[in-house]
């Protein structure tokens, strides 16, 4: 398994909440 960096996971957050905040609005 490869491990992410605090600062690639922050970012895998980000991109995450954006996606779920995205199809909320939608649906």
């Amino acid at each position: 398994m490869n491990y992410l960096t605090n600062g690639e996971r922050l970012y895998l957050k980000h991109l995450m909440s954006i996606n779920v905040h995205k199809t909320c609005f939608f649906l």
